[in-house]
């Protein structure tokens, strides 16, 4: 097995460990990331190849060892206790185990995190039920989804060398096989970077605002064939929430509106309870806004997982995110709160789509 699939899990703020199954079903230790190396005080190399019995002895070591165990004899995840000494902390340790399955259906292998259960009980419930539904996010996306993605781009590299276009449409086919491929992988970064905000500590920075529209521009609509104003402004707030939420917006707003003509604006204002960042747009609106941030079951959003996880981003860090549409003029409009405030001001940036073009036509 190439552990090094394991390694998104380096950027996970909590201990976390990989257990697999030998030849006798036996659990041992393949994977843990530094945190849980020190949390626990046992080295990683140390870990690798050991059971629960010989890194923990004793009877909670045999109660932890028979519920990985029958995680992995079942193929069910499980949540187990412990008592031991955890980081300077000396109580009861909660594992969560979710198990990972190869395409018979078997378990292959499961992936564990751990908290003192003190720690936990100060916890919000938002919080421990995002970081749970995070954490199997990463399990299945970054596990079964990056590696098969970035295969799929090498092998449309792979058909490009020496390939003859005859003018039948073959090429096109490749260039869209790279393209579907490489907007899959930026999907399963996306979840990444949303596990990695939701259990890394809060914090505010300064933002500037029009530094990060431009780069979100440049990656959204490289051709600038989309028109996209936004204010020239600094923000103080969560730059992660505020990053992956407006990028998603973004995204949202082009890639379901491909009329000809679409123009986005951004806006942010400084309300009593924080910031109010609005997306509008001119195009087609919403067949169903008061649908797109209901009450949730599983997975399922009308949305799609993108707006769901911005919806679980921003209720995590005490933020709001709603969509209407608008009459005048029509359009789709998303609007979400954050803590934070305007640090400084300097008016509004960006071009329309058709205003770049008209430039760029008259440097020619």
């Amino acid at each position: 097995m190439d552990i090094s699939r394991f390694d998104p899990y380096e950027q996970i703020a909590a201990p976390v460990f990989v257990i697999a199954p030998d030849r006798n079903l036996t659990p041992r230790y393949i994977w843990t990331n530094t945190r849980w190396s020190d949390a626990t005080g046992i080295a990683v190399a140390d870990a690798l190849g050991k059971t629960e019995t010989s890194l923990f002895p004793g009877k909670n070591g045999l109660l932890a060892m028979d519920h990985q165990r029958a995680a992995l004899t079942t193929g069910r995840s499980a949540t187990y206790q412990v008592t031991r000494s955890w980081n300077g902390f000396s109580g009861p340790i909660r594992s969560d185990l979710s198990v990972v399955h190869d395409e018979d259906g078997a378990a292959r292998y499961a992936v564990g995190t751990c908290f003192p259960v003190v720690a936990e009980a100060c916890e919000p419930l938002p919080a421990r039920q995002a970081l749970s539904e995070a954490e199997q996010f990463v399990a299945i996306a970054a596990h079964d989804l990056r590696t098969p993605m970035r295969n799929i781009r090498t092998l449309t590299s792979l058909l490009r060398d020496d390939f003859v276009d005859h003018g039948d449409g073959k090429a096109e086919l490749i260039n869209l096989l790279d393209e579907v491929a490489s907007k899959s992988s930026l999907m399963i970064s996306d979840v990444l970077s949303y596990t990695e905000a939701l259990v890394t500590p809060r914090g505010t920075e300064i933002i500037k605002v029009g530094e990060l529209c431009e780069m979100l521009w440049d990656m959204l609509d490289p051709h600038r064939s989309v028109g996209f104003t936004y204010p020239n402004i600094s923000i103080e707030c969560d730059k992660a929430a505020f990053q992956i939420a407006t990028r998603n917006l973004l995204d949202n707003a082009i890639k379901h509106n491909s009329l000809p003509g679409l123009a986005i604006d951004l806006t942010i204002e400084e309300e009593a309870s924080g910031l109010k960042v609005t997306v509008r747009d001119n195009g087609s609106g919403f067949p169903a806004p008061e649908r797109l941030f209901g009450a949730e079951t599983g997975y399922q959003s009308e949305g799609g997982y993108g707006l769901m996880a911005v919806q679980r981003l921003l209720s995590a860090r005490g933020g709001t995110i709603s969509a209407h549409n608008a009459s005048n003029p029509p359009g789709g409009a998303v609007s979400f709160t954050l803590k934070g405030c305007i640090s400084q001001s300097a008016g509004q940036l960006g071009v329309s789509g058709s205003s770049l073009a008209a430039a760029r036509r008259a440097l020619r």
